[in-house]
């Protein structure tokens, strides 16, 4: 999964200080995950998953030039299921 986001904020008259990108919010982001059984029966399943998450740079604050960096995050997990 990947997405662009090219978000902007308007505001009210005498609000500039909220116009252009949103706080929060990346251009880029992107995640990827696989599983992998290593047992595959009618009754039993054991298998792991892995996956990646991608998180760009974004506005951290309206009102100072904040830019909270942009980060990778790794995750894994082990299933089962006995009958």
């Amino acid at each position: 999964n990947y997405t662009y986001a090219d978000v902007q904020q308007t505001g009210p008259a005498g609000f500039t200080d909220i116009n252009g990108r949103v706080r929060g919010v990346p251009f880029s982001s992107a995640n990827a995950w696989t599983r992998c059984n290593f047992i595959q029966e009618r009754d039993r399943t054991f298998g792991m998953g892995l996956g990646c998450v991608y998180v760009g740079d974004r506005r951290g604050d309206y009102t100072t030039p904040l830019v909270l960096p942009s980060y990778t995050r790794w995750d894994m997990g082990v299933f089962g299921r006995y009958r």
